[in-house]
């Protein structure tokens, strides 16, 4: 079962063109931009995850950035699926800030990175919409079609709850893996209890009640009066 829970929305952002290298406005040109429209920020929770993928499967954060369609984006109703057109999605995961040895970016870095000169503008790493969350081994080359890009808040209050919910989504990811470590610790210590409290079937035929001349090993036996 996956739950999905938004933690943010805007309108009116702007992407745009980046060179590669280090993520730096001194770098960028903000001017070349190649969409306009609305993002939104969910946080997935894949319940039916196995224990084994869990710690990488079992949550992970998207934004998917949209256009709305037709009275929508006149009147901002509330999206949709039938009223808005995906033009592409953003996985990410803070894999660099654990000890698990997996990444969704093709090169290994965040996909999701502010740049240092203000909150204002970040670097994404984007994909075609509906192609999924798709983590990979730290050493595996990566399979999908993921383009760099620049992304800009027009409006600095929207900036600002936009790192928050970034700050969040890490805090949840963090008590996510530990809550899982703190379980399967747990699971494998009852493990390890209940092997130690089940006899071998080899032993179970050598118990049996104690010989009257054994009895005399334990002392005397404190019986009932009823005088």
């Amino acid at each position: 079962m996956l739950i999905s829970n938004v933690l943010f929305e805007c309108d009116n952002v702007s992407v745009f063109k980046i060179p590669p290298g280090t993520v730096s406005l001194k770098k960028w040109d903000s001017a070349k931009i190649v969409w306009r429209g609305s993002i939104r920020l969910l946080e997935e929770e894949q319940t039916a995850a196995s224990p084994e993928l869990a710690p990488y499967l079992g949550l992970r954060l998207k934004l998917e950035l949209y256009n709305k369609k037709g009275s929508a984006a006149v009147l901002d109703h509330f999206r949709t699926a039938g009223n808005v057109l995906s033009w592409a999605e953003v996985w990410f995961n803070p894999f660099l800030e654990s000890d698990l040895d997996y990444k969704v970016g093709n090169d290994g870095a965040d996909t999701i990175v502010m740049t240092p000169e203000s909150q204002k503008y970040y670097k994404i790493v984007s994909q075609l919409p509906d192609t999924g969350y798709c983590p990979l081994r730290r050493e595996e080359k990566g399979f999908l079609l993921q383009v760099a890009l620049g992304l800009q808040f027009h409006d600095l209050f929207a900036a600002s709850s936009f790192s928050e919910s970034l700050a969040i989504y890490k805090r949840h990811f963090r008590n996510f893996q530990e809550k899982y470590s703190f379980n399967q610790k747990v699971a494998s210590l009852g493990q390890t209890m209940q092997s130690a409290l089940t006899l071998p079937s080899t032993d179970i035929g050598h118990i049996g009640f104690l010989d009257d001349d054994d009895d005399d090993d334990f002392g005397n036996f404190v019986g009932v009066s009823y005088d």
